[in-house]
């Protein structure tokens, strides 16, 4: 049997005392052992009451060091005698806050007191030393004579920094420096692509030569590199051709999708004009250069996409610039990656726009490529019909493509739409409306999931019932209330034998226990094989009580013997064992004389 390891933090939150939460030193052993937002919650609850507490400011801002979520710059900075890791938590929150301003000097200044006084883990201080790198390299900062020494003193001892020498060497190459590139490169990136546009820059190769090997590394694993050399290769020989087919290249590989997709209308826009000069192409004559860049597109794909973007631009006749702007996307869409998704989503202002179907496959082409944010901008108001999806399969597909995309209120919109009372849900549309109740429940988002999964409760196979059910009994659990709690998790469970059914009926146990119910609690707590105990009072049977004493206003009635029963009868009336001795306040039956039978009398006899 497999064991599961126990993760550290599980195992020091177990080894801590009751009041551990109220100590400083303790909340910050969280932080150390991987818990540097738990700290930071509950260091941050602690100042709200007592934000002059030294211990628990240090315990904040040390927390705030290793945690990725942005501390509070109202918090008071360390005291003097703090450790070096407050201080580079405290150090590392004005760095964010000069970033935001746009004041790159204060925030490296910030960053290299942090690294001076230490307390970082070696990933964190890696991470560090690639943003000051990077920093150094932004447009306004870029200052050629100092990005070769900083950035060989800060990623030298780092290797897995590849795509940061990278920039720099392009920072360089664009800033005209290629020897300072090219030594840059043989240092941190020596089998960099880049390489050989330095080496083209300083003659040692022509640029035929410099295309040709390029073209070969596109083909490759550095092929993001390789491209964004050909694209300044490109722009050196004024090459609209290249041009148009190196930015195609970045953005169906994602590099900096948005900036490229805006420079590649305009490079569009340069062939189009070259083209149409080529093949004689007069303004005006719009039904001419449809049918050129259809022609086009057969032989060479990005002159003919180029006509049909400038006419989706600029034509007169709006059905031929429609038609023109179908044919772009569908041309596109056969190319590798995203690049009709996010080219056409970074459109410029005036293209027409493309019919709800065509938006629906660049919206499912997003989705499998993992731009979720892309996808929900190309399926908004696409309908259930102009997808050629039943309603409430696209209204759950909506709802979790907006809640991935981070569109809580649309995706909370369609979530409500799709669990509308009406037909059943199919098991697979069930169980991805559960998965999304799950999902907002795990990340505190706690509104209308009650609600919605009532609705789903009611339209679910009876499996996802159990379920939601269960997701409920959860809810109510965060909400204190234990009882209903367990009420919920008690309807949920199904058979005793079920793993999961057992494992909800002991979590329904704990919630009675909490709500004081411990009687019911305890009679669940026992195994199902085990016999049910009643009670004593239930197994005894009642006293005997004395005869009562004839009053003046009830006469007394004869007393009639009932009749003989069969001797089989009656021993199989008589039970098994003897009957406890009974209890409370009765009088019992004294055995030591001998009770007196009175004979039946003439008229009882009569009577039988």
């Amino acid at each position: 049997m497999r064991l599961t390891p126990i993760p550290l933090a599980l195992l020091c939150l177990a080894a801590l005392p009751v009041h551990a939460l109220d100590d400083p030193a303790q909340v910050g052993r969280l932080a150390a052992v991987g818990a540097p937002d738990l700290a930071l919650q509950l260091a941050q609850a602690a100042l709200e009451k007592t934000p002059h507490d030294a211990a628990w400011r240090d315990a904040y801002w040390q927390a705030a060091a290793q945690s990725r979520r942005p501390a509070d710059p109202k918090v008071l900075p360390p005291g003097e005698q703090a450790p070096a890791a407050a201080w580079a938590g405290y150090r590392l929150t004005l760095a964010r806050q000069a970033v935001a301003r746009g004041d790159w000097p204060a925030a490296r200044r910030q960053w290299a007191q942090a690294l001076w006084r230490g307390g970082l883990a070696p990933e964190t201080v890696n991470a560090l030393r690639a943003t000051i790198a990077q920093s150094w390299l932004q447009p306004a900062q870029a200052q050629p004579e100092l990005i070769n020494p900083v950035v060989l003193r800060l990623l030298q001892d780092d290797p897995k920094q590849l795509p940061v020498a990278e920039a720099a060497a392009l920072r360089l190459l664009d800033l005209d420096r290629p020897q300072p590139a090219l030594e840059l490169l043989d240092t941190l990136a020596p089998q960099s692509p880049l390489r050989v546009l330095a080496q083209q820059r300083l003659g040692a190769l022509t640029e035929e030569q410099a295309e040709t090997r390029l073209r070969a590394e596109a083909s490759g694993p550095a092929k993001p590199a390789a491209w964004q050399a050909l694209l300044r290769l490109a722009e050196t020989r004024n090459d609209a051709g290249l041009r148009v087919a190196a930015l195609e290249a970045l953005i169906g590989l994602g590099v900096d999708s948005e900036r490229h997709a805006h420079a590649l209308w305009s490079a569009y826009q340069a062939l189009a004009e070259q083209a149409a000069n080529r093949r004689q192409l007069l303004v005006g004559m719009e039904a001419a250069w449809l049918d050129e860049a259809r022609l086009a597109l057969k032989d060479n794909a990005g002159e003919g996409r180029a006509l049909l973007a400038w006419l989706a631009r600029q034509g007169s006749d709006i059905a031929l610039r429609i038609q023109a702007v179908e044919a772009l996307a569908e041309s596109l869409s056969a190319s590798p990656g995203l690049l009709a998704a996010r080219l056409l989503g970074n459109a410029p202002v005036g293209l027409p726009r493309l019919p709800a179907s065509l938006r629906y496959r660049l919206g499912e082409q997003a989705r499998a490529g993992g731009d979720d944010r892309l996808a929900a901008g190309w399926w908004q108001g696409v309908s259930a019909t102009e997808a050629g999806r039943p309603a409430r399969n696209w209204y759950l597909s909506q709802a979790e493509i907006n809640s991935r995309a981070g569109r809580e209120a649309a995706a909370l919109q369609w979530l409500d739409h799709a669990l509308a009372p009406g037909a059943t849900l199919s098991a697979n549309e069930a169980r991805t409306a559960l998965t999304q109740l799950q999902q907002r429940l795990r990340q505190g988002r706690t509104d209308q999931v009650e609600v919605l999964a009532g609705r789903l409760i009611a339209i679910a196979p009876p499996a996802e019932q159990r379920k939601a059910m269960q997701l409920i009994g959860e809810l109510k659990e965060l909400q204190g209330a234990w009882a209903e709690a367990a009420a919920r998790q008690l309807l949920s469970a199904g058979e005793p034998a079920d793993k999961e059914a057992q494992a909800t009926r002991s979590r329904a146990v704990r919630n009675l226990e909490r709500a004081g119910l411990h009687d019911d609690a305890a009679r669940l707590g026992e195994p199902a094989s085990a016999p049910v105990q009643m009670p004593v009072e239930a197994m005894t049977p009642a006293p005997v009580q004395a005869a009562a004493q004839p009053s003046a206003q009830a006469p007394v009635q004869p007393i009639v013997p009932p009749p003989a029963q069969p001797q089989a009868k009656v021993k199989a009336q008589i039970p098994a064992t003897a009957p406890a001795k009974p209890s409370g306040t009765a009088k019992p039956v004294n055995k030591s004389k001998p009770v007196i039978k009175s004979k039946p009398s003439r008229k009882a006899n009569a009577a039988r």
